[in-house]
């Protein structure tokens, strides 16, 4: 579901990002583990935990909700053929990934977010946490805000 390497994994994808002119932070995955861990500690490397938990949750929680709530509508006590299958699924993953994206947003601000300044990489949003995040995203992009 979660770990460290998506803290690294979004960090090293920031890179250069917002006028840093090409500048390298992190030279590999094991590199940006180690600076990660002994410069920001645990917290550095969980940074975002809150956010993707419920990203998990609300896409795992629609997908399946409204792929079986489908599947009874068209009648669940048949067997059901592929493109209706198909269909059910389609619906159930594009409606899941809707409503998740506020959180996966949330998630990734976090994520690039540092502590030391060193090693900010893309733009830091200088949120103080998940709740803090969501409003200014509210506040300054409006409820469609972008990544």
């Amino acid at each position: 579901m979660y770990s460290y390497t998506d803290v690294v994994k979004s960090r090293m994808q920031m890179q250069g990002e917002g006028g840093a002119g090409g500048k390298k932070t992190y030279g590999n995955s094991f590199s940006a583990l180690k600076t990660i861990a002994e410069r920001e500690g645990m917290r550095g490397l969980y940074r975002g935990l809150g956010p993707a938990v419920m990203f998990q949750m609300v896409g795992n929680s629609t997908r399946f909700g409204v792929y079986y709530v489908g599947k009874s509508m068209v009648g669940a006590d048949k067997q059901l053929d592929s493109a209706t299958n198909f269909a059910l699924a389609l619906t159930a993953g594009g409606l899941a990934g809707l409503i998740s994206c506020p959180f996966f947003t949330l998630k990734t601000q976090l994520q690039v977010q540092s502590s030391v300044p060193e090693l900010a990489t893309g733009h830091q949003h200088a949120h103080t946490g998940a709740i803090n995040a969501a409003m200014s995203i509210v506040r300054t992009q409006g409820v469609a805000g972008e990544l």
